[in-house]
């Protein structure tokens, strides 16, 4: 029986890639560099006796921000229905 506290994770993809991790029994392994969180997600292949976890992307702890087009700036449009008529 395998012990689940000492499974090992094979990191696919991302800043991680070839990196292996001590997984323990989680389905998202989360590493923070630089302020944001890389997310690799568990799958059912494995490699090497190790567990692949797929990159997912990064994401802000902070939350969504404003990009290049801010929401202060958006403005609700009001269709009128009967304008074409």
């Amino acid at each position: 029986m395998t012990d689940q506290s000492t499974t090992e994770a094979a990191l696919v993809g991302g800043p991680y890639d070839g990196e292996t991790r001590n997984a323990g029994d989680t389905g998202l392994i989360e590493i923070e560099n630089d302020g944001l969180v890389h997310r690799y997600i568990h799958t059912s292949k494995s490699h090497d006796s190790a567990v692949v976890y797929n990159y997912d992307g990064v994401v802000n702890p902070a939350g969504a921000e404003d990009g290049a087009e801010h929401s202060a700036d958006r403005v609700a449009t009001n269709v009128d229905p009967d304008a074409n008529s």
